[in-house]
């Protein structure tokens, strides 16, 4: 792992490089790269940081099989509305076919789930020895704060096949 004191180096070395090069070049259209790119970097700069802090590991079992069970909850509400949706498409498409109709498409994205991370962090924290288990801040936030990566992805995907979902999704995407 690269020490962070390294990475902060090498991000000066590329910055003054990036300055220097706008002196040189000072269209507005460079500014505008330059400043994405020091954003970029500063972005990437923040992702790298890896803070750890210690917590019990029952405290993250149990948290994160509760995050489990919610997240289980929008998918069973999700797979019944789903089949039922799918079977009213399907019922509709029947109706409507009879001997002049020379194509038939049926397409209906399939809601997704992430039950898998789940158990795999479950897992992972019940065969661990330790008493303590040390979080980085992206660990802290998927396995206490249940927002993970894919959190907007999967809510998006069932928040027009559960009420729990749409609870959730609405406030993320706006109205």
């Amino acid at each position: 792992m690269i020490d962070t004191s390294l990475l902060l180096a090498l991000n000066l070395v590329a910055l003054v490089g990036v300055f220097f090069l706008s002196k040189a070049l000072s269209k507005r259209s460079f500014k505008k790269k330059r400043d994405r790119y020091i954003a970029r970097l500063v972005d990437e700069n923040a992702r790298k940081q890896t803070f750890q802090g210690e917590f019990d590991a029952n405290f993250v079992l149990e948290t994160v099989k509760k995050n489990r069970k919610d997240h289980a909850k929008i998918v069973e509400e999700t797979t019944e509305s789903y089949i039922q949706e799918c079977r009213e498409k399907l019922n509709e498409v029947l109706d409507e076919l009879d001997e002049d109709t020379k194509q038939i498409s049926i397409y209906h994205d399939k809601p997704k789930h992430y039950l898998k991370q789940y158990d795999a962090a479950i897992k992972m924290l019940e065969k661990t020895t330790s008493k303590k288990v040390a979080l980085t801040v992206a660990q802290y936030a998927s396995y206490i704060e249940d927002e993970w990566e894919w959190r907007y992805d999967f809510l998006a995907s069932n928040y027009k096949f559960s009420k729990t979902a749409e609870d959730y999704f609405i406030p993320i995407r706006g109205k």
